[in-house]
């Protein structure tokens, strides 16, 4: 099998969990994988012509002649769109001005409409790409590779028992859901830390000015932003990884990522009680609450919990999210299509 994916030459987190390391995971002298920046043709207009399946995230520059381009390679090859987030924004997100600017609803669908399979991360973004397309569906979670460095247990040693959140530039309506619940944590023995952090994005003060308790709470850390093969290694500074997530129709549809990355770095979690989160958080391997304040209480006052909440989860997640697994889906999905 030859496949041909279109990956931006400066990627992110979406490309890097979605295609670059499952794809790269896969590559052997039967299963041929070449990443190109665009669909769009610069030099040879018939490249696809060599490939079986070409594969696209929902992040490619959708354009009118992007578009031009996949009707193109509908001609020779298999095209298989992978979608890790619902294309409506809410009002307040941080990218729906810029969204709509550029009809990117309607482009994502018209994507959709043209794909021989479509790839996605959970069954509730699933039930919503089902009413665009009639292409098959098959759902691929997110997964870890444990062989990559960053994602191996390196934890570093503390005395307090410690709280991370990592997160980027687009989740203030997340952060600010739990404002009130930090003004009380600021009260409490323990250390916390702000992953991703960078000066030249505004956003993260508010960050800080939150996880903080309003600048209150004494023992605030930042850990700067990391590119996606380092970022990892941002949880061995923690013990518990939190990851609040406000209640919307667009978060429904976002995946249980920062659960699966958490586990896999041998952190216990407290995840907001909210879509995506219930397809992994349990009652034995993590605090599924809105009450961050209790949460954060109950595991200080007992830390033997975090360790077993911990181990619980990195058995999960081991389980069901590991990259192997995974994989041996995605390929008996590209193979359905081509036979």
């Amino acid at each position: 099998m030859k496949v041909l994916s279109a990956i931006p030459e400066k990627f992110g987190g979406v490309e890097y969990h979605r295609l670059w390391t499952p794809l790269n995971k896969l590559a052997s002298p039967d299963f041929e994988v070449h990443h190109v920046p665009s669909f769009i043709p610069r030099t040879r207009t018939d490249i696809w012509k060599d490939y079986d399946l070409c594969i696209v995230s929902r992040t490619i520059d959708v354009s009118p002649r992007q578009i031009s381009s996949i009707r193109q390679i509908k001609k020779h090859s298999k095209l298989v769109v992978d979608v890790d987030d619902l294309w409506v924004l809410y009002k307040d997100h941080a990218l729906y001005r810029s969204y709509k600017k550029i009809n990117y609803k309607y482009y994502a669908k018209e994507l959709l409409r043209h794909a021989d399979l479509v790839t996605t991360t959970t069954e509730y973004l699933a039930d919503e790409i089902c009413q665009v397309t009639n292409a098959p569906i098959a759902i691929l979670p997110n997964a870890i590779d444990s062989d990559q460095p960053q994602w191996k247990v390196n934890r570093k040693p503390s005395d307090r028992l410690r709280f991370g959140w990592v997160g980027g530039v687009h989740h203030l309506p997340d952060i600010a859901k739990v404002r009130h619940h930090f003004k009380r944590i600021a009260g409490l023995d323990c250390e916390i830390y702000l992953a991703g952090y960078s000066e030249q994005e505004p956003v993260y003060e508010y960050y800080t000015s939150v996880l903080s308790g309003d600048y209150k709470h004494p023992h605030v850390n930042k850990i700067n932003a990391a590119d996606v093969h380092t970022y990892g290694s941002a949880y061995d500074y923690f013990d518990v990884a939190i990851a609040p997530l406000e209640d919307n129709r667009f978060n429904s549809c976002k995946s249980e990522l920062k659960v699966i990355e958490a586990g896999f770095k041998g952190c216990a979690v407290i995840a907001s009680a909210v879509k995506p989160y219930d397809l992994i958080c349990t009652e034995k391997n993590s605090i599924f609450t809105d009450d961050y304040y209790t949460a954060f209480k109950r595991l200080i006052d007992n830390p033997s919990q975090v360790e077993d909440l911990a181990a619980q989860l990195s058995e999960d997640v081991r389980e069901k999210y590991h990259i192997d697994k995974v994989n041996k889906a995605r390929l008996e999905a590209y193979e359905s299509i081509l036979r």
